[in-house]
């Protein structure tokens, strides 16, 4: 993140597809002051799209010569070397969080499914779970403010610009949260392994709106968020195997959910 003045920070993201899902979605509501195109990709197809919609929009387009632009890359964006496709930048203000309250105050429409994450630090799986999310059309992702992966441009690169597409709510407490989405009438689905207390994701019939609560791959989800779950579900597995990535998990879990769940929304 860099200052350029009047106290503003901004981010730096880059690649087609980020910029792409950065203007079609902006889910965090991020403020576009620029965007830097190298002249050598200038008029290729899917580049001048993104200009003409960013044009559109009023935003300020900056031609800038290859070398130009990889001195910028170097600086703004620690040394890295920009590929034909990703030689445009977009100079942005932070991700905003989305508010939870707000959200719900202002319609439950019924349909919903939030995933709420308890745990999960590692930027890479934080990433591929924003993929599944878009993939799968959830509605947002509900972290805690504590004990949770970061939000920033390495996080929208490393998610293919899954990050401007989906709204993250971060709360300071995940179970006075899933109280509050309790009274508004979501049902609260926790995944575990524990087979003696949980049902296997085949034979769940899922009831919305709802919340899908996961946990890191080592410790799961925390014993308090646990007991406040109304159903514990995990995916049976036939192998050796008995932990699965997070990120896998979540994919199987939302396909599940949205594809063959008996409870159609």
């Amino acid at each position: 993140m860099t200052s350029l003045g009047n106290n503003t920070k901004y981010e730096y993201l880059y690649g087609t597809n980020v910029i792409r899902s950065l203007l079609n979605v902006n889910a965090g509501n991020r403020k576009i002051k620029r965007i830097l195109v190298s002249e050598g990709v200038y008029n290729r197809k899917k580049i001048a799209d993104l200009l003409s919609i960013a044009d559109k929009r009023g935003i300020l387009v900056s031609r800038q010569s290859p070398d130009s632009l990889k001195e910028m890359s170097d600086d703004l964006l620690e040394g890295k070397r920009l590929s034909g496709s990703q030689s445009i930048i977009a100079e942005v203000t932070p991700y905003n969080y989305s508010d939870l309250l707000h959200s719900l105050t202002k319609k439950v429409t019924g349909k919903e499914v939030f995933l709420m994450l308890d745990g999960v630090t590692d930027i890479g799986n934080f990433s591929s779970i924003l993929r599944n999310c878009s993939a799968f059309g959830a509605s947002g992702v509900i972290i805690s403010k504590h004990r949770s992966a970061s939000v920033n441009n390495r996080v929208s690169k490393i998610s293919s610009g899954a990050l401007e597409e989906v709204k993250i709510f971060m709360v300071k407490n995940l179970v006075k949260t899933i109280t509050i989405l309790k009274d508004y009438g979501f049902w609260i689905y926790g995944s575990t392994l524990a087979k003696d207390i949980s049902k296997d994701i085949g034979d769940t019939e899922f009831t919305f709106p709802m919340v899908l609560v996961l946990g890191n791959e080592e410790k799961g989800i925390s014993r308090l968020v646990q007991k406040n779950c109304d159903v514990l579900v995990k995916i049976p597995q036939r192998g050796s195997m008995q932990s699965l990535n997070v990120s896998v998990a979540t994919g199987i879990f939302l396909y599940n959910i949205q594809e063959i769940s008996p409870r159609k929304r």
